[in-house]
């Protein structure tokens, strides 16, 4: 990078203005010269204090020291959901709560009202689901997905997701070389799918380099 008038120099440095991006590393960070070793950045996210480490050390590259500003995986927005995991209830233990609660004692119902045996029966559920399979809030970080993330993929993920589940369940090798093979697929419909994007993206910007950011 330090050989301004090269014509690669050049390409390069007009690529980084066309994406408003900017190089910082200004000293050599080869053992025998050369800015070979670049910190790029959008132009609105400036590092400070960027320097070269010239001390030796067991590599022909000196490394590069700067300090930057970052949102922190905190301030992503956070969305929360609660639900009830069904799946590792104990159906029997639940069974027997329910024939041993008021529910199957006739004579206690007997006289209760169409109101009372509705409110009781629904009162009495509800305390023993929270019993068995109470429920669990979960927060997770919202990120938005990609611009080229699409319903394939999206259905995808889940049957990858399916597959996975289906496997820590079973512990079968079978379904562990399912998984495998479904999330290879998926990884690589993701490249696919990305650079289809990228590229009718690049095709119909023109010019306008800025406009596929």
């Amino acid at each position: 990078m330090e050989l301004v008038e090269d014509r690669y120099t050049k390409k390069f440095s007009e690529l980084l203005d066309q994406f408003s991006l900017s190089q910082h590393v200004s000293d050599a960070t080869h053992q025998d010269g050369g800015i070979i070793d670049l910190l790029i950045t959008s132009s609105k996210d400036l590092p400070r204090n960027v320097a070269v480490y010239h001390n030796q050390l067991n590599s022909d590259h000196k490394p590069v020291f700067f300090q930057i500003s970052a949102v922190p995986i905190s301030k992503i927005p956070k969305e929360e959901f609660t639900s009830r995991n069904y799946r590792d209830m104990d159906v029997q233990l639940f069974k027997q709560d329910i024939a041993n609660s008021g529910l199957c004692n006739k004579s206690l119902l007997s006289n209760m009202s169409l109101e009372e045996l509705t409110t009781y029966y629904s009162n009495t559920l509800t305390r023993l689901i929270d019993k068995h399979c109470p429920l669990k809030t979960k927060s997770f970080h919202k990120r938005p997905l990609s611009r080229w993330f699409n319903e394939r993929l999206q259905a995808k993920k889940r049957k990858t997701r399916a597959a996975e589940r289906k496997k820590k369940k079973s512990k079968l090798l079978s379904d562990d070389l399912n998984y495998k093979a479904e999330r290879q697929s998926y990884n690589w419909m993701q490249k696919i799918v990305r650079a289809q994007y990228y590229k009718e993206q690049i095709e119909n910007c023109g010019n306008d380099y800025k406009a596929i950011l």
